[in-house]
């Protein structure tokens, strides 16, 4: 390389790191008590495969990646260790949907309107600081986000 390409290539910037994760719809469901277990639901676009493999916040004791499962007529909630995000594939979870966030144990009543940060780990992302909004009716606040 010559020294002017080199010299040339020194001033161009670096190419701006992009979020792997897009996250939408960030939602939590309102609670008028402490200790309650709300749900909560976001939309999750990776720009490569990657797993959301944990979620924490600090207004709950514990946050899961929960499944809902029928086996006839029952319904049953089982704890998913992690959620596979394909590459370029938006991922809902969605009110009405199999999934969600739970959290448990809130350490605060939760008013509709309230924002709050949630961290979620992905495998190959890092973690992701993602402000959450409380809402009083899930699925209408899922529309409005």
């Amino acid at each position: 390389m010559s020294m002017a390409l080199a010299s040339l290539l020194a001033l161009q910037p670096a190419p701006a790191t992009a979020p792997s994760v897009r996250v939408d719809n960030a939602i939590l469901r309102a609670a008028p008590e402490a200790g309650a277990d709300i749900a909560g639901y976001a939309a999750l676009t990776s720009v490569r495969a990657d797993r959301l493999v944990g979620l924490s916040c600090d207004c709950a004791e514990q946050v899961e990646i929960h499944r809902v499962t029928r086996d006839g007529g029952a319904a049953a909630m089982v704890t998913e260790a992690e959620l596979a995000l394909p590459a370029n594939a938006r991922v809902e979870v969605r009110p009405g949907s199999a999934l969600h966030f739970m959290l448990r144990g809130l350490r605060a009543p939760m008013a509709a309107g309230e924002r709050h940060t949630l961290t979620l780990r992905f495998a190959e992302g890092g973690a992701v600081a993602v402000p959450f909004t409380a809402v009083a009716d899930s699925a209408a606040g899922w529309a409005q986000a």
